[in-house]
């Protein structure tokens, strides 16, 4: 992946567009390693120096990697490193001097990728903030805070010791029953630095039993947790990595990176606000910011606790995916059952703070602290542990159709003929049961994927900046899980339905990335899945089903248009019409069928144009159009369907503005509708979801449109300005989008033909710049799509012509042969598209034009071949050639050495122009031979000859 381009603002510095330069390349460097670096110094040779600076830098100060340096850098600012101490959420961490008051400190260093977001600054200064008031001796204080040499770090107290995390690494493979609490000490000890060992354990911590020790160290982190609390601030990210012990006793919470303090949630989230996945509640996982509380810190000290005194985690599962459905059931294993020497109070308050029900939970870390206090001085617990009944209760809760056979077998069955009787009734009620049971369990997992995966993937990671790649994995755990369970269902339709929208998601994704021939391959699979349950005999589609081959084959013709693949794309509008439509006939009332038909009239009448098929593209426009027209009145009632709603009234204006010859009043329908939905929608919409951002933005931008071609471009100009803030946070939150980026660019490039209709000219070149530079930027990541290189060399056509009306041919000249070599690549790859023929034409004509103007006859000559050959089929064509022909004798100075020769050459071309319009069927033949732009070169022997034989 090529680095992006970088959004310029009037106040931006060198400084700042290094640093987004680096963060850039940081994140690409996951995946290329150093050759993401070279590309953006080949692709940013004025930042070259710079870059390679601060990645050397990075580099010597060991952020580039998670591993241990061979050597250790010397020093950082004042500070000399001594050794590295170990990772951190955002970086790492050295044992340093602080050699202005002599003293040792933990030096944590953050990778310049961690500050990406907008306010992640603020997210670094929090952490800072938020520890320094936080005084207390269960929280590392800080010292002080800076940056050096580019590179952001805070100074903490040195604390010798290790974290439990590393502690109970050491213990990995034995038998917790077994241990006792001298156990812990050592291991913690073997996991500090040799140098460090030597004070002795402190035995009120480290004595007694293995539970009475766990417990210690818990009730002390959870006394910290509730002063933390008390300063109303959240931690987000507890788990044994972030509890530090040492051997005299003291136990402290670290890393407040990702926590929230009262008043900031306003600022964005960052990737690793995701935490631990094994550490998360349930109420996290599933989405919602309102789910993070003091509970939810509470949950995740309550699994560390689990892990602590059991040396395994409650929930575990060879994906992320398969974790998060273990999470959300809720039903880990007893603590004693991996543990017997526990006692049954300390289970209880183990299960209590970890409990999947937010109000069945702790309510507060004192609450956990004082049950742990009570369960050390053997005093009662205030935790009630539930009874065989209430937890039968809450077992039927998660698995309804499980505690309906379950039930039956709590029943006495009677001696004799009426015992046997019951015996095999409740038999035959068992085996017309199993379907049932197993067919809600399996329906119950694949909504547990979908919530999980669809919230968390696609809901929530859709609004984190630089996570496509996460997203992308959780697609695919998701994927492989439904995979596993049709394994065990072959038969089953929902799981092949599930499947084929969870490859519909990720090919979604892909096209976003730039990837339309992986998006295609995903395409595939999933509608395999949906051929191959209709090959079953005398089977019908359920509506699930259509409705899933109706989404599937639309997004394959969008796909297959983007990829200029115009005959597959046309294949694939088809069939989802037909299924649309068949969805609709049986579902007469659903929104969701009308808007599937819609769309795949859309895609289909694109297709129909791009093939030159103008009859059928205005014939499936005219349907797409009555359907939207049918669904207007219920507009109103939607609501919760806002981002379908204000599609819907975007494409109503888009196909109104579409037809080949708008009519006044249909322009004016068109703005109507577009009006009316945005004023409707917009406050329904929410801005941080990019895909509902995004579909802000193309409705201003079709507005754009309209007022336009209603010759108001000063309206076209202030919708586009106000557009404009919103594609900009799309793009930087969303790198690796293409469409965000590609729709930024055409903004720029509209704006600017409207500022140039408006009469502000002078503002239209650096619009043109910044479309050309982004779209060149986009065309190097994805050099394979028709769409993108037909895109960049109409903005460097519209470039190229301003640069001609400025008098500066030379650069115009440059500009415009980059243009016939983009379009060419463009038509190329999608030959049956006629707007791209089209395209094509024109640049070869403006190139003329720019030829013409440097006095380069034979350039110039070779371009109106390419018109000509890429032109309209009409003799409109061979005749434009022809009057250009003469044009250039015009120019010819007459003193020039051979100037009669080169005018009979001139004239021998426009003869053979001439000849093909007379072939194409010119209706003004013989009279086009005597037109006056032909007249310099009416007396060439060419000319004459082809009069001649005219009259003859």
């Amino acid at each position: 992946m090529d680095p992006l381009p970088l959004p310029r603002t009037e106040t931006e510095t060198e400084d700042d567009r290094l640093e987004a330069l680096l963060i850039e390349v940081l994140e690409q460097a996951e995946t290329e390693g150093v050759r993401a670096l070279e590309r953006a110094c080949d692709a940013h040779p004025a930042l070259a120096a710079g870059l390679r600076r601060r990645w050397k830098e990075l580099e010597r100060m060991g952020l580039l990697s998670d591993q241990p340096l061979p050597e250790i850098p010397e020093r950082l600012g004042e500070f000399r490193i001594v050794r590295r101490l170990g990772g951190g959420g955002m970086g790492v961490v050295y044992l340093a001097v602080q050699e202005s008051l002599g003293r040792e400190v933990a030096l944590k260093l953050v990778r310049p990728d961690q500050m990406v977001l907008s306010g992640a600054r603020e997210r670094f200064l929090r952490e800072v903030q938020i520890v320094a008031r936080l005084q207390h001796p269960g929280v590392v204080p800080i010292y002080t805070f800076g940056k050096a040499n580019g590179i952001a770090y805070f100074a903490m107290e040195r604390v010798r010791g290790a974290s439990l995390e590393q502690a109970l690494a050491a213990l990995k493979g034995r038998d917790p029953g077994t241990l006792e609490g001298a156990d812990l000490g050592r291991a913690l000890q073997a996991a500090m630095a040799e140098d460090e060992r030597g004070e002795a354990l402190a035995d009120w911590l480290y004595g007694g039993t293995w539970e009475q020790c766990v417990l210690r160290v818990f009730r002390l982190a959870a006394e910290a947790l509730e002063h933390v609390h008390g300063r109303g601030v959240l931690h987000r990210d507890l788990k044994p990595s972030n509890i530090m012990l040492t051997p005299g006793g003291r136990v402290m919470l670290l890393d407040f990176g990702l926590a929230q303090g009262g008043g900031t949630d306003k600022l964005t989230r960052s990737a690793t606000q995701l935490g631990s996945v094994p550490y998360l509640p349930p109420e996290l996982l599933q989405g919602g910011r309102e789910a993070a509380s003091p509970r939810a810190d509470v949950y995740s000290l309550g699994v560390s606790l689990y892990q602590a005194l059991c040396l395994r985690l409650p929930y575990e599962g060879p994906t992320t995916t398969a974790t998060m459905l273990s999470i959300a059931a809720g039903a880990a294993a007893a603590p004693r059952s991996r543990n017997s020497s526990l006692s049954a109070d300390a289970e209880t308050v183990c299960l209590t703070a970890m409990e999947s029900a937010v109000e069945r939970r702790y309510a507060s870390a004192e609450a956990f602290a004082r049950d742990l206090s009570n369960v050390l001085e053997r005093r009662p617990i205030d935790a009630r542990r539930a009874g065989p009944l209430q937890r039968l209760v809450r077992w039927s809760q998660r698995h309804p159709a499980r505690a309906t056979a379950a039930a039956l077998g709590l029943l006495i069955v009677l001696g004799g003929p009426l015992g046997w009787a019951w015996q095999e009734y409740r038999s035959n009620i068992a085996l017309a049961a199993e379907g049932a049971r197993s067919k809600r369990n399996l329906t119950s997992a694949l909504q547990a994927v979908d919530r999980l995966f669809t919230r968390v993937a696609e809901a929530e990671l859709s609004r984190l900046p630089h996570m496509e790649g996460f997203r992308r994995a959780l697609l695919e755990d998701a994927l492989a899980f439904q995979k596993g369970l049709l394994a065990d269902n072959t038969s089953d339709d929902d799981v092949r339905v599930e499947r084929a929208r969870t490859h519909a998601r990720i090919a979604r994704l892909e096209t976003d990335l730039g990837r339309g021939e992986d998006a295609l391959r995903s395409l595939a699979e999933g509608l395999a899945l949906l051929d191959a349950a209709a090959a079953q005999p005398q089977r019908e589609r359920a509506s699930a089903e259509l409705e899933a081959l109706a989404q599937l084959r639309y997004d394959e013709a969008e796909v297959s248009l983007l990829q200029g693949l115009l005959a597959p794309a046309a294949a694939s509008a088809a069939a989802s019409v037909d299924f649309a439509a068949r969805l609709r006939a049986g579902n007469p009332d659903s929104f969701r069928a009308a808007l599937l038909e819609v769309d795949a009239l859309r895609v289909q009448g694109m297709v129909a144009a791009k093939q030159g098929r103008t009859d059928d593209a205005a014939a499936a426009f005219e349907s797409a159009l009555e359907r939207l027209e049918a669904l207007q009145p219920a507009l109103e009632q939607l609501g919760e369907h806002a981002l379908s709603a204000s599609r819907v009234g975007n494409e109503y204006g888009m196909l109104l503005l579409g037809q080949a010859t708008p009519a006044a009043a249909r322009l004016e329908e068109a703005e109507n509708v577009l009006r009316r939905t945005i004023a409707r929608f917009d406050a329904r919409l929410q801005g941080d979801v990019p895909e509902q951002a995004y579909a802000q933005a193309v409705l201003r931008n079709t507005l754009a449109y309209v007022c336009a071609a209603r010759e108001r471009p000063a309206d076209s100009v202030e919708l586009l300005d106000a557009n404009e803030p919103a594609l900009l946070l799309l793009v930087e939150q969303n790198p690796g989008n293409i469409r965000y980026r590609e729709t930024l660019a055409k903004l720029y490039n509209n704006r600017a033909n409207f500022k140039y209709m408006s009469g502000r000219a002078e503002e239209a070149h650096g619009e043109l710049t910044k479309a050309v530079e982004t779209l060149a930027e986009l065309v190097r990541r994805v050099p394979g799509s028709p769409e993108l290189l037909s895109t960049l060399a109409v903005a460097e056509n519209n470039l190229g012509g301003f640069e001609l009306a400025s008098k500066r041919p030379a650069e115009a000249r440059e500009l415009l042969e980059s243009a016939v070599e983009h379009g060419g690549a463009a038509l190329a790859l999608a030959p049956d598209d006629v707007l791209l023929r089209e395209r094509l034409s024109q640049h070869w004509f403006w190139l003329y034009d720019a030829r013409r103007d440097l006095g380069e006859t034979d350039a110039a000559i070779e371009a109106m071949r390419g018109y000509a050959k890429y032109g309209p089929a009409s003799w409109r064509t061979p005749f434009e050639v022809a009057r250009r022909m003469a044009e250039l004798a015009e120019l010819l100075d007459e003193n020039s050495p051979g100037h009669a020769q080169r005018i009979e050459q001139l004239g021998e071309l426009a003869a053979d122009f001439l000849r093909q319009a007379r072939d194409a069927g010119c209706d003004q033949w013989p009279n086009l031979l005597e037109h006056e732009k032909l007249a310099a070169l009416a007396e060439t022997a060419a000319l004459r000859a082809l009069v001649s034989a005219t009259e003859s």
